[in-house]
C-alpha cells in the first residue's frame, strides 16, 4: 500500500486511553526516527505519561541528533524540568531555552542575571510578546510580534479563545465547503462584524 506523508504529523494524544500512551509515544518516536530529512518532533505538555518512559525518551533527546533530527519540548513552567529526572535529561540536552515570563525564585538552573531578565520580560496583548533567550552562549531578551493569523491560533487570552471558538463552532463550520481554513480565518480577522449578520453565507 503506498502512503503519501505530510509535511506535519499531529497527534492529540487525548484522544486515546491513558493505558496506551507509553506504547503510543514509543512508536510515534520510531516512527519518527525512520522518517527522511531533518524533522523536528515537538513534546507539548506530556509529562504525565511521558514519566513512565523516561529512560526512552531520554535516551531520544540524547541521539536524535544522529538521525538528523531534533526535538522540542514545551511546558507552563520552567520548574517541569526540574523536578523528574526526565525534566532534567531535557533541559540538559536542549540548547536553545526560550523563557516566557514566570516566578523564577527557586529555579536552581537560572543566575541572578536571568532572574533579572525574567523579571523585565512584558507582553502587550495584541502586539508582542517578549521572552528570554538562553544558551550556553548567549543571553538575550527578545520579542515575538505575531501575525494577525498567529495570534488568533496562539492566544490563550481568555477573551480572545471565546471569540475565536463562537466563529470556528457557528459559522465556520457553515462555509466549510466552499472556503479553505487559512482563507476563513483570514476573512474573520479583517472583518470580524461580517461574521455576526444574521442568516447564511
Amino acid at each position: 500500500e503506498e502512503v503519501t506523508l505530510s509535511t506535519i504529523t499531529y497527534v492529540d494524544t487525548t484522544l486515546y486511553p491513558k493505558k496506551i500512551m507509553s506504547p503510543l509515544i514509543i512508536y510515534l518516536i520510531e516512527y519518527f526516527k525512520h522518517l527522511d530529512g531533518n524533522r523536528i518532533f515537538v513534546f507539548d505538555e506530556c509529562w504525565n505519561f511521558l514519566k513512565n518512559n523516561a529512560n526512552y525518551i531520554s535516551e531520544c533527546f540524547r541521539t536524535f541528533r544522529k538521525y538528523g533530527a531534533s526535538a522540542i519540548a514545551i511546558s507552563q513552567g520552567l520548574d517541569d524540568f526540574l523536578t523528574t529526572d526526565l525534566g532534567k535529561v531535557i533541559a540538559h540536552n536542549t540548547y536553545y531555552k526560550f523563557l516566557f515570563y514566570q516566578n523564577s525564585e527557586g529555579l536552581g538552573v537560572l543566575d541572578q542575571f536571568d532572574r533579572e531578565k525574567m523579571e523585565g520580560l512584558k507582553t502587550k496583548r495584541g502586539e508582542y510578546s517578549s521572552f528570554y533567550l538562553k544558551t550556553e552562549d548567549l543571553r538575550k531578551t527578545l520579542r515575538f510580534y505575531p501575525t494577525a493569523i498567529e495570534y488568533e491560533l496562539f492566544t490563550s487570552h481568555k477573551e480572545d479563545l471565546i471569540n475565536f471558538k463562537d466563529v470556528t463552532d457557528e459559522k465556520i463550520i457553515k462555509i466549510s465547503e466552499k472556503f479553505e481554513w487559512r482563507e476563513k480565518l483570514t476573512d474573520w480577522m479583517e472583518n470580524p462584524s461580517s461574521w455576526w449578520i444574521p442568516g447564511e453565507l
